[in-house]
């Protein structure tokens, strides 16, 4: 099978991409499992006119 060689430089500009995206994904992590913030709960939105009327009908 041939595929595409890579010279040298280009080797060494892809590890380089590569491990700063590693070092990127390792502070995401890390940041993702510190945070404390919890999940919204309950409504988040008020009602419009029209879901109130349609509330209403349906409470008839």
């Amino acid at each position: 099978m041939s595929g595409y060689k890579f010279s040298q430089e280009e080797k060494d500009r892809i590890n380089k991409i590569r491990s700063k995206m590693k070092k990127h994904a390792e502070e995401v992590k890390k940041k993702s499992k510190d945070t404390t913030i919890e999940e919204p709960s309950g409504k988040q939105t008020n009602p419009t006119e029209i879901d109130r009327m349609r509330d209403r009908k349906n409470d008839d």
